[in-house]
């Protein structure tokens, strides 16, 4: 699906962008998309998110997430804090962002729980979720 030269782009791309250039860093960016998500919420984004799959799922937690362009993981690791997530199958073209998921997972106690992967999810063939 993704050729490699293009993978690399991405991932060499992100890996020299930092965590200073994400739209969660801006104040005024990270309030319009929290009140997307979760309008009205006074708690904003990521706990606005979390509210939202907590009231989807009726408190349930899901088996398995997927998250492509996991970035650090972050807003996974809360779903999985919160309980309303197992376990988690991230994936990222960054070598960075996947070595900050792995960090923050093992930072967490969630290591065993996370499974971060350096690739595209499109370049796999599909597998029944265990």
């Amino acid at each position: 699906m993704l050729g490699g030269f293009l993978r690399r782009r991405v991932g060499q791309a992100w890996d020299r962008a930092g965590t200073t250039r994400n739209w969660w860093t801006s104040p005024r960016l990270s309030a319009h998309i929290a009140g997307a998500i979760c309008p009205g919420d006074p708690a904003g984004y990521p706990a606005g998110m979390v509210a939202l799959l907590a009231q989807a799922t009726g408190g349930q937690p899901l088996r398995v997430g997927v998250s492509v362009g996991c970035g650090g993981g972050a807003k996974e690791m809360a779903l999985m804090r919160a309980g309303l997530v197992d376990r988690f199958l991230l994936f990222d073209l960054s070598e960075s962002r996947i070595a900050e998921a792995r960090a923050h997972a093992l930072r967490d106690g969630l290591d065993g729980r996370v499974e971060a992967r350096m690739e595209s999810p499109l370049d796999r063939a599909p597998t029944r979720a265990g």
